[in-house]
Order: C-alpha cells, then sequence, then structure tokens
C-alpha cells in the first residue's frame, strides 16, 4: 500500500496535467466545430459518417434513437433539449451551436437521428400533364430523417383498380402531416408512418372506385338528354376524394386507427388511366368521343348561323338608314321647291309684266340642272323674243 500511496503522490500532477489538457483540448475543438457544421452535419444516406449536427427545418421533426428506442424528439421551430449531462456544459454547447449556427446537436456514437426508407412518387409537369416518377433506393431522398409536422403534398398512384371488371389506374395527391407529439409513434409503432399510409390509401381506393363509381361517371355516358343541357352531379373526382375522406378517417389496422399518427387533411384526384390497350380503350371511350364530336359540329353550325344573322340585320340596318335618309332628302327639296314656286306666284300677281322673264329664267335653270327641259328653253326664248318686240 506504501509503494501504491507513493507511485500515485509521484503520478498526480501529471495526471491531472494530463485530464487537464484533454479537457481544454476538447472545448477548443467544441468551439471550433461550428466552422465545421456541414463536415459533421447528419446525413441520411451515410449512415457511417462522424456526426453530431443536425439541421432541422421549421414543421419537421428528427426523433432521436439510443440503441433502436427513441430516447427524445428534436423539432425545427424549438430550442435544444434540456439536458444536465457534464454538470451543464454540454447543455451550455447545444446553446452555443444553436446560435451560431441554428443546427441541434446530439450526443455521437451512442445515439443518433433515426432513419428510414421512404419510397414515394415525385410529379412534374410533361405536355401539360404530370408525370409520375417513382422515387428509387439509389435517389438521394430515399431515405429520411425527419418527418413533416404541417401539411405535405403526398402523390399516390395505384393500378389495378376495377370499375365494372374494368381495370384503371388511379392517380392523385393528398395533404397529410405527423401531428406534434406522435412523432414517436409515426416511426415506432408500426413499420414507418409511410407504410401505414400506403395500405390505407390502397385499401380505401380501391374500395370506393369498385363500389361506387361507374363507367359513366368516368368516361362520360350517352344519356337520352344528348347535350347534356341539365347539369350533372356525378364528378367522379370530387366524389372518389369525398368517399376516401370519409373513410380513410375511421381506417384501422388492427386496434391502431390511421388518424391517431397521421392527419390527412385534403384529398385530390388526378386522373383516371384506363389500362386497356388499342382498340379496346377507343372502344370503351367510343360513344363519348363521338358525342363530343357531334357537340363540336353543332356549335360550329350555330356559329355560322349567328354570324350570318348577325350580318343580315346588319344589311337591313343599312337599306333602313339608307331609305330613311333619302326620304328626308326628297321631303326637304319638295318643301323647298314649293316655297318657290309660291313665291314666284306671289310675284306673278304683284308684277305681271316680269311673267316672261321669270318662266325664262326658270326654264333655263331646269335645263342647266337636269340636262333636258329644251321644249321649256325654246318656249322661254320664244317668251322673251316675243316680250321685246
Amino acid at each position: 500500500m506504501t509503494t501504491v500511496g507513493t507511485a500515485l503522490a509521484i503520478l498526480q500532477p501529471e495526471l491531472l496535467s494530463f485530464i487537464l489538457g484533454m479537457f481544454i483540448g476538447l472545448v477548443f475543438l467544441l468551439l471550433l466545430s461550428v466552422f465545421f457544421k456541414n463536415t459533421l452535419a447528419h446525413d441520411p444516406n451515410k449512415p457511417f459518417k462522424l456526426a453530431w449536427f443536425i439541421e432541422i427545418p421549421k414543421n419537421r421533426s428528427v426523433v432521436i434513437n439510443r440503441g433502436g428506442r427513441p430516447t427524445h424528439t428534436l423539432r425545427g421551430d424549438e430550442g435544444p433539449s434540456a439536458t444536465w449531462a457534464f454538470l451543464g456544459l454540454w447543455m451550455l454547447y447545444k446553446l452555443y451551436v444553436m446560435k451560431v449556427t441554428g443546427y441541434h446537436v446530439y450526443f455521437p456514437f451512442f445515439s443518433g437521428p433515426t432513419v428510414y426508407d421512404l419510397p414515394r412518387y415525385r410529379v412534374r409537369e410533361e405536355g401539360g400533364k404530370k408525370v409520375y416518377e417513382v422515387v428509387k433506393k439509389d435517389d438521394k431522398g430515399y431515405r429520411s430523417n425527419h418527418v413533416r409536422t404541417e401539411p405535405t403534398t403526398w402523390y399516390f398512384e395505384y393500378a389495378g383498380a376495377e370499375i365494372q371488371k374494368i381495370p384503371f389506374i388511379i392517380k392523385g395527391s393528398g395533404q397529410i402531416r405527423i401531428p406534434k407529439g406522435e412523432e414517436e409513434n409515426a416511426l415506432y409503432k408500426t413499420d414507418s408512418w409511410n407504410v401505414l399510409l400506403d395500405q390505407a390509401l390502397n385499401s380505401v381506393i380501391r374500395s370506393v372506385v369498385r363500389k361506387d363509381l361507374t363507367l359513366d361517371m368516368v368516361i362520360g355516358g350517352v344519356e337520352n338528354d344528348l347535350w347534356g343541357s341539365v347539369a350533372s352531379v356525378d364528378d367522379p373526382y370530387t366524389i372518389t376524394a369525398d368517399l376516401i375522406m370519409a373513410r380513410i378517417a375511421i381506417f384501422k389496422i388492427g386496434e391502431l386507427e390511421l388518424s391517431e399518427i397521421i392527419k390527412i387533411d385534403r384529398v385530390d384526384i388526378i386522373d383516371f388511366e384506363d389500362q386497356l390497350e388499342g382498340e379496346e380503350s377507343k372502344s370503351l371511350r367510343a360513344a363519348t368521343l363521338m358525342k363530343e364530336q357531334a357537340k363540336g359540329k353543332e356549335l360550329e353550325g350555330r356559329a355560322e348561323a349567328a354570324n350570318i344573322e348577325r350580318a343580315g340585320k346588319a344589311t337591313a340596318e343599312a337599306i333602313k338608314a339608307k331609305g330613311t335618309a333619302d326620304a328626308a332628302a326628297i321631303r326637304s327639296k319638295g318643301t323647298a321647291t314649293a316655297g318657290a314656286q309660291a313665291e314666284l306666284v306671289e310675284i306673278h300677281v304683284e308684277n305681271p309684266e316680269l311673267a316672261s322673264d321669270i318662266i325664262q329664267a326658270d326654264a333655263l335653270r331646269a335645263f342647266a340642272q337636269n340636262g333636258g327641259g329644251i321644249i321649256d328653253a325654246v318656249a322661254a326664248s320664244f317668251l322673251k323674243g316675243g316680250t321685246k318686240k
């Protein structure tokens, strides 16, 4: 014992110096770590990467686990979780990292974010249509380390859904979210929330289209009212979406209700696409296509008739306007002529000696204006000549 005590007394200063040096070095390393935030950030696609930072955007949550069991949840709109590890020094470090980088911190090696596979669809626009693409295993976004707590779009596509024995592909989307407080259940109470959601949508959609939809609703039928003058209430998109919402709200797997851990705020149906080939598909839609073609021809005829009617009305209005103007001009000229003749009569009465000059002047005016009236002109000249004699 004396020998051991003597050895400890000799080594104690060196041991304390070593421990102190290690502590100072660790503190210095941690203080500098914020400058390597991207290098030290967690990546779900690199499971063996050394990391203890994780970026969590707003409205997302990350479940931290130790040995495959959830310990706590980090949220993007909350600060770091409280801890008294290392006499509270670890908490000070987490606050420091959050303030400088905005990242959360977890204890490396012994714990880490829960990572899971997230197969799903991405959608892109092509030629005015939505094209569904599967996110595959080698895609960057296939594995995830978070769940979303605010609505996000979840696209779905299910083939082989039968409507009156005809197979269809049903395409649509839903606005889904994981409620705060249910993140651990969403990842650990089932295989994972996305597997449960896929099972529920698959089951409910097939049931709805098989029991509640008809080909006339999906493709369009030819009723007695050929042109559909009475608006149809059978909108398959709205009907299907409403039925899915109603049935998904009560969907259960065993004793687990889907609505406990996944909230579906809205469902939209994008397309019903039959799985028939070539002539079979054309035959299925032939009646509706012919109906639409007939509608188009009738609309063209109506448009042409309307144009002819408008042109006829315009011509009639123009003729009417011209006739009115001509009548007014004639009426005005007649009034002026009558007035002039009245004045001439008055002059004749009061000045009979001027009669021959007035008659000759009037006849010559008529000859000049009308290019005629030769007899009038000769008569006027004769009268004038007779007067001079």
